[in-house]
């Protein structure tokens, strides 16, 4: 491979270099496409390769950035997908799974060379590669499923968002040069690189994402796509207080088939018109409530457009709190605080979605919300909030994601265009104070006031019924994962070795930890987390005063001791003259 250093004739500008002789750029037929002329890197950066598939003959394409990978040079750096840890955990699962082993994909990038972090224009001369490259290689009569992976490769597509972590999960309908296409967002490489448990996170977005491409081969995606109206069918919204006493009544004599009455759950899920309960415009507008799987509804009470007066649902509501069933939330603490502050208690807490997520997978942070549980675990529910979010957008200007049609709409106008539209800057009076951060966001927080009822009752009950589905299965894994330690247990328990039955009778001490876990330490711990944060806690102020004034004049009185900040120093301090214990 040749370099060669050129400078700008006259202009002064810093060489650069420039890849003259690759043998491997060479035969991959690098630079050779209409738009590499026009891109900042032309000849600069070397150029990768796509994998697999076959032309026209292709059921996916996997979507990278680009091929750059940290730690290596560029001379070193021909690996592209061959050696990607991404395409290795994609291709393993793809070939444990009978049912998806058939299955051809195509590793391909959004950007072809070497570039760290893509800029618009390196994007907008590879763009029409890539759109080329799934024309050709996808089958022609089947809609064009891609995963993609990162900001930059979901760019190049088409998608306009504000934030990529929200959009993450989501599949996305769009057309690409007159063939629909069906989007899955992943996460991206630096994502994965940040958390351990990111990776189970890829993992299960893989599953996801190849039941939709085996759907698509079977030409039964784009009628399982169209379901939620389907799964919605049974859902329940009484207008009058005799049609809700008549559903409270059904719903607490309510049996879950092989599943006894009292043992038989119910989710539940509040909407309101803040995020902060503890404030005094608090309204509940609604409470929703699911006791089977599809079967749900939405009680509205203090929605300006609600016929049911709060006072009136009271006794109702009540009957239904207190009932023996077990009860589930997505968010426990949020909703325990709103329904104290609205003067309800709630008996037999039983799960709580979000914990026990944690409980399951640990260390993939903001990634336990309802809507990222459900893209992962319900995905023929992920586009439940989709009509809604498109309204309270309208209303309040608080949209995530324009999904573009890259038939119709302008490349370069797509890809220069900002992610962040502009908003309209709110006229203030001369005379208007000026607000702090902690004011202007009261100010906008006004929940789902605003809005209309009858598309809020809709969302209301979905989300009762994910979390009910979400729970069922949180649970059934775990109860999995006990039955998988009692069987360590066993092993250990009925060893020969002392040390052996110690460490069984120490390790496993309850038939079902994970659940146990729930039951005894977290839910009781967010009970009182939630009165704590809605309460607050009493504090002896005068006492406090005094503590501070004694630890000043311990201070001011030894000094010298703390001059010395190094370990050695700080052991003499806490246990020679702090006399700190040296044993538990």
């Amino acid at each position: 491979m040749t370099l060669t250093m050129s400078t700008s004739s006259g202009t002064g500008e810093a060489a650069v270099e420039t890849i003259t002789d690759c043998y491997t750029c060479a035969v991959s037929g690098a630079w050779g496409h209409s738009g590499c002329p026009t891109c900042p890197s032309y000849r600069k950066k070397h150029y990768t390769v796509s994998k697999g598939g076959r032309v026209s003959n292709t059921d996916y394409f996997c979507v990278g950035e680009s091929p750059f990978l940290s730690g290596f040079t560029e001379q070193e750096n021909h690996s592209g997908w061959s050696f990607d840890i991404e395409r290795t955990i994609f291709v393993a699962f793809q070939n444990a799974v009978n049912r998806f082993d058939k299955l051809e994909g195509r590793f391909t990038y959004a950007v072809r060379c070497q570039i760290e972090k893509p800029n618009a224009k390196e994007m907008l001369a590879c763009a029409p590669n890539l759109r080329a490259e799934l024309l050709e290689y996808t089958i022609p009569e089947k809609p064009i499923c891609i995963f993609v992976m990162g900001a930059t490769a979901l760019k190049s597509l088409g998608v306009q968002f504000k934030k990529y972590t929200d959009v993450i999960g989501k599949i996305i309908e769009t057309n690409i040069d007159g063939q629909r296409a069906y989007i899955f967002v992943s996460l991206s490489k630096r994502q994965l690189a940040t958390k351990a448990g990111y990776t189970e996170i890829l993992s299960r977005q893989i599953e996801v994402f190849l039941k939709m491409v085996q759907d698509n081969r079977a030409g039964e995606l784009e009628a399982k796509r169209s379901v939620l109206s389907r799964l919605s069918e049974d859902y329940r919204y009484p207008r009058t207080v005799e049609e809700l006493s008549d559903l409270v009544t059904e719903i607490v004599n309510y049996t879950i088939p092989k599943i006894p009455r009292d043992y038989s759950p119910i989710s539940l899920d509040t909407e309101t018109n803040t995020l902060y309960p503890h404030r005094d415009k608090l309204q509940l507008l609604m409470v929703s409530v699911c006791w089977d799987k599809g079967k749900s509804a939405a009680i509205q009470l203090e929605h300006p457009e609600s016929n049911i007066k709060l006072e009136d649902a009271r006794p109702h509501l009540n009957r239904l709190f207190s009932c023996i069933k077990p009860k589930i939330f997505a968010n426990a603490k949020y909703d325990l605080k709103v329904l104290e502050r609205k003067g309800f208690k709630v008996e037999e807490l039983s799960w709580d979605v979000m914990l026990g997520e944690h409980l399951i997978e640990e260390d993939k942070k903001g990634f336990y919300g309802l809507k990222h549980i459900t893209r992962l675990r319900l995905p023929e529910f992920a586009a439940y909030e989709d009509e809604l979010k498109e309204i309270y957008a309208g209303r309040i200007d608080n949209d995530t994601l324009t999904p573009a049609d890259t038939a119709e709409a302008s490349h370069e106008e797509q890809l220069l265009k900002k992610v962040k539209p502009k908003r309209a800057k709110k006229k203030k009076a001369d005379d208007a104070p000026k607000l702090s951060r902690l004011e202007k966001k009261l100010e906008a927080d006004n929940g789902y006031k605003s809005i209309p009822l009858q598309e809020l009752m809709k969302y209301a009950a979905f989300d009762a019924d994910v979390t009910f589905r979400c729970a069922t299965q949180q649970r059934t894994e775990l109860t999995d994962e006990s039955k998988a330690l009692a069987k360590k247990r066993s092993t250990f328990t009925q060893g020969t070795k002392e040390v052996s039955k110690r460490i069984g009778e120490v390790l496993f001490k309850h038939p079902n930890p994970p659940l146990y876990n729930m039951a005894k330490r977290i839910l009781p711990t967010t009970k009182i987390l939630a009165k704590m944060e809605l309460h607050g806690m009493a504090v002896d102020r005068k006492y406090i005063h005094t503590l501070q004034a004694d630890m000043d004049n311990y201070l001011a009185n030894s000094s010298t001791i703390f001059t010395d900040m190094l370990p050695i120093g700080l052991t003499a301090v806490s246990y020679t003259h702090l006399t700190l214990p040296t044993k538990a």
